[in-house]
């Protein structure tokens, strides 16, 4: 399980299904229902192309941190690289299609 953690949103897209409309809220805004369970309006969190990149690297580095310790326990019991890099890639998780 991952530690890294999702930033925090900068802005909240209000999405109103009956009217068709979109507003932005820089206040945090919940998903609002209807007593029926139907949806008066849909929030979506928006995050910076920054916090995106910045995410994203810090879950690389998660995993490349991850994969060398995997290495360095192969490397103390003195087995073969290759056996390493099998490891490595069943780490990797599958493509969902």
């Amino acid at each position: 399980m991952s530690k890294i953690t999702m930033p925090e949103p900068v802005a909240w897209g209000i999405y109103n299904p009956t009217f068709r409309s979109y507003e932005l809220s820089k206040e945090k805004v919940e998903t609002k229902y209807r007593d029926d369970g139907t949806v008066v309006y849909v929030v979506v969190p928006f995050i910076t192309t920054d916090q995106a990149e910045a995410y994203v690297t810090a879950k690389v580095r998660e995993a490349l941190e991850e994969a060398a310790a995997l290495c360095d326990r192969f490397a103390e019991r003195n087995m073969h690289p290759e056996e390493c890099a099998g490891a490595i890639r069943t780490l990797i998780p599958k493509e969902s299609t």
